[in-house]
């Protein structure tokens, strides 16, 4: 699946800023921020926030674009289907999902950190809707282990370790 941004670290305003990659096969986390304030379609509303995962957790994809967008890169449509809640009645087939990072005082932006633990939008970049749109990011997230796969593994390290005893000793 290739994805807007690779999770690196960086302040990002523009889309040309942004470093695309195709993430393999494998198990990932999904969280969607969405930013819909009160009072659309005629008032204009920014805001600012962040959100900061555990040590175990890395970011390692960002989709930000919108419903019709370029088709080597997966919209925030296409990962409705790959990490989104069934449940969920997602804005799909729309311009008006995702952020427009134009570079100018009312576009969106966003930051990720150094540890890529943590993004945020705010310090001078946030998400700012207007009209009837709706700011949406999806978060792509490295997989976390399970703490019975943890479990498993530190048994069988244990076990290695009595059978190379017995067989030394």
């Amino acid at each position: 699946m290739f994805v807007d941004h690779d999770g690196s670290a960086g302040t990002f305003t523009l889309f040309g800023q942004l470093s695309g990659t195709d993430l393999s096969a494998g198990t990932y986390g999904s969280y969607m921020i969405h930013f819909d304030p009160n009072g659309q379609p005629s008032a204009t509303a920014v805001t600012a926030g962040s959100v900061t995962f555990d040590s175990y957790t890395k970011i390692v994809g960002v989709v930000v674009q919108p419903g019709a967008s370029s088709t080597s890169i997966e919209t925030l449509d296409d990962t409705d289907d790959v990490f989104g809640n069934p449940a969920t009645d997602y804005y799909d087939e729309s311009d008006w999902r995702g952020l427009e990072l134009s570079g100018a005082s009312n576009g969106d932006g966003f930051t990720i950190s150094a540890d890529g633990r943590t993004f945020s939008f705010d310090s001078g970049v946030d998400f700012n809707a207007n009209g009837i749109g709706i700011d949406e990011v999806r978060l792509i997230l490295q997989a976390v282990p399970e703490a019975t796969t943890i479990l498993s593994w530190t048994a069988l390290a244990g076990i290695g370790c009595v059978l190379y005893r017995r067989m030394r000793g």
